[in-house]
């Protein structure tokens, strides 16, 4: 036996031996760069969610500020018509906001920036930009600028709820729809904005929902104080107690 199995050893591995030896290597190689493909995907996979899931944050948390710092300010556009505080139409939000920071410009000439300022939102070829302008009401001559957040969509769906009880796809509302379903001929208000936003990436819909605010409390006490301006005259003051603390 021991001289037999030297004697094989000498010869080598026969044909069979070495195919059935190639044909696991094989095997195992496929399996490995199948594996190492499949790892490969999924990285660019998570890396893909994850910069998609980043600009959806910067524009949603973008989206929410304007939404929520609405202010009730109509604008006159380049040739000056007037605009509505808020205004949807196909799909593009446009309103106006308030806690713009009113700081100087980079000319020392520049004069300072208010604080309100007029925003639109809309889905352009596939990415949700943010349009905005330098003045609330424009001249011929005022251009608005565009910032992007990479988001990328395949739909945006966004609707008024009124007071009324009804989800408007297009504010304000057309004169003969408003007299067709006004109560009293009182005009519904604004008091909630919800959007769908639609995505490859992470579903079918995203739907968030934000409750308008109604006014805005420091012009409304500029007005209220411009409507009952401080008197003039002598003023009596009644003189208080102080009660001190046992």
């Amino acid at each position: 036996m021991i001289e037999y199995s030297a004697h094989r050893r000498r010869q080598g591995f026969t044909l069979m031996e070495v195919l059935v030896a190639l044909a696991i290597f094989a095997i195992i190689g496929a399996a490995s760069a199948r594996l190492l493909r499949d790892a490969v995907t999924q990285s660019q996979g998570l890396g893909t969610r994850e910069a998609a899931l980043g600009a959806l944050v910067r524009s949603l948390f973008r989206f929410e500020q304007d939404v929520q710092q609405w202010v009730q300010r109509p604008v006159r556009d380049r040739y000056g018509d007037p605009l509505p505080a808020l205004a949807l139409s196909a799909g593009e939000l446009t309103l106006t906001r308030a806690g713009r920071r009113g700081e100087q410009g980079l000319e020392e000439d520049a004069p300072a920036r208010g604080e309100l300022q007029r925003v639109a939102w809309r889905l352009e070829k596939g990415e949700l930009t943010r349009r905005y302008w330098p003045v609330l009401d424009q001249l011929p001559e005022t251009e608005a600028r565009e910032v992007s957040f990479g988001l990328e969509l395949t739909g945006l769906t966004c609707e008024i709820l009124a007071s009324d009880g009804q989800r408007y796809r297009e504010w304000p509302l057309d004169p003969q729809m408003l007299a067709s379903r006004a109560e009293n001929g009182l005009e519904p208000e604004a008091r909630g904005l919800q959007c769908a936003f639609e995505s490859e990436i992470w579903g079918p819909t995203l739907s968030r929902f934000w409750r308008l605010p109604e006014g805005f409390p420091e012009l409304t006490n500029a007005n209220a104080a411009t409507a009952n301006p401080a008197p003039t005259g002598p003023v009596s003051v009644e003189p208080q107690t102080s009660r001190r603390r046992r």
